[in-house]
């Protein structure tokens, strides 16, 4: 048994403050990209593995960190406006944490990281601040403008499967990258080079990547609440909900406020939504 942790980032809006307005923050499809991780895991012939999902407010992101008694493998997927690595505040607006912050959280931890894999369209950028920080080895999978980027997810499936078969992590990156510079959609070698990384970056030869990933120690099985003992949440975005990031970010920012929200709007709109 071993455990897949992933810590989803999907802030709605940033402010603008030349503009003095909120901007919305282009989104993509993380319901998607956890359900194809989740369906390759579940097809290892080694052993189970698990995936825990985290929404990445900053009490869930220090939790994970002074917390977690187990879990060494992270998988983040995040829809950050920059090329900082950005939280959210549970509202749907970016809240930033420091490179010093991250620096500390991984350095404190009892069990430390031993891989990162870092989905974003800055994914090159945050990847190399997490190595700074103290993350041994980092994949980058840097994603396109597209809502599903097909040659991000085609990496991703993949780079897991060779994982949950137990190849080392060189290997299994080397499989992923391979097959997706055959991936029909992928453009020029040279540009594939920069969205998909190992870092820190080192010669072929080089032996510091070749260890194993899952299965290497023992952990501790999930304990799953019943019905009963789950706490209320709003229901789910829809699965191809898109387009309405301010609009969705006005009304979680008046769910704080008032008890009630009434959405008005001609038919077919995206009311019901």
């Amino acid at each position: 048994y071993d455990r897949l942790a992933i810590i989803q980032s999907m802030p709605l809006s940033i402010f603008d403050r030349e503009a003095v307005m909120n901007q919305p923050i282009q989104s993509y499809d993380a319901e998607y990209e956890h359900r194809l991780i989740q369906q390759v895991l579940s097809q290892s012939k080694v052993g189970t593995l698990d995936t825990e999902v985290i929404v990445a407010t900053a009490n869930n992101f220090t939790d994970f960190f002074e917390k977690r008694t187990d879990a060494r493998v992270l998988h983040v997927s995040c829809s950050s406006p920059n090329d900082q690595f950005a939280l959210e505040n549970g509202y749907g607006a970016v809240q930033n944490i420091s490179q010093m912050d991250l620096k500390r959280l991984i350095a404190n931890t009892d069990n430390p990281l031993q891989l990162v894999v870092i989905v974003s369209r800055f994914a090159t950028k945050i990847g190399e601040s997490l190595v700074e920080a103290g993350v041994p080895h980092v994949v980058c999978c840097e994603l396109d403008h597209r809502f599903c980027d097909p040659v991000g997810m085609g990496f991703l499936k993949n780079f897991y499967r060779a994982l949950a078969a137990k190849k080392r992590l060189k290997h299994a990156f080397h499989i992923a990258y391979t097959a997706t510079a055959h991936n029909s959609h992928a453009r020029t070698l040279r540009r594939l080079h920069r969205r998909f990384l190992l870092l820190p970056e080192r010669t072929l030869k080089d032996e510091y990547h070749n260890i194993p990933i899952f299965f290497t120690q023992q952990v501790t099985p999930r304990h799953f609440e019943s019905d009963e003992d789950k706490e209320v949440h709003l229901p789910d975005l829809p699965h191809h909900f898109v387009g309405r990031e301010l609009e969705i970010f006005d009304i979680l920012e008046a769910i704080q406020a008032v008890d009630i929200i009434r959405i008005m709007g001609p038919p077919h709109c995206g009311k019901s939504s």
